[in-house]
């Protein structure tokens, strides 16, 4: 990825529109246990969180997985996290599930539909959610700090987490 791409794309990390704590972090999310969960159970627990909005059937998630599983790992136990949620469907858990295995996804997966995703971002952030891959940064503190549709390098998060922690 060029330098030109990775400045620009923290600039659109540093300078969302997002407004701090709008999104719901309470809507209802299917594990893939079966049981049910939500974001509560996450953001705001005294680490950096990067939520993202994935599908099975997105190339670019593919292509940016290994990266996050990465970050994830380097990350976890310092701080931050990567929280995955699928937008495939409740009733696509055995998919997600495979995919989770063969992709070795070493963090939280959790399910939701499209239509709820839709709703919560544009309340968030008064933007239409444009697809996958979309990323939510919270603060941990539980803020919203950023939402960031697309391609994100994890080097822009790590870059935007590094200099909040300089502030």
């Amino acid at each position: 990825m060029s330098i030109k791409r990775i400045i620009l794309t923290l600039f659109l990390l540093l300078s969302s529109s997002v407004m701090a704590g709008e999104f719901d972090t309470s809507m209802k999310l299917k594990k893939l246990d079966g049981s049910l969960g939500s974001l509560q159970e996450h953001v705001g627990k005294g680490k950096w969180t990067l939520v993202m909005f994935w599908e099975t059937t997105c190339s670019i998630c593919k292509q940016q997985e290994p990266e996050y599983a990465k970050f994830h790992m380097e990350h976890k136990d310092k701080d931050a996290e990567v929280v995955a949620i699928s937008i495939d469907g409740m009733e696509n858990v055995d998919l997600i599930k495979s995919y989770k295995k063969e992709y070795s996804l070493p963090y939280h997966v959790m399910v939701t539909d499209k239509q709820e995703v839709r709703d919560k971002y544009f309340a968030a952030t008064d933007e239409q959610f444009r697809g996958t891959p979309t990323y939510l940064l919270f603060s941990p503190e539980g803020e919203l700090k950023a939402a960031q549709p697309g391609m994100l390098p994890a080097s822009s998060v790590e870059n935007y987490i590094s200099k909040s922690a300089e502030k």
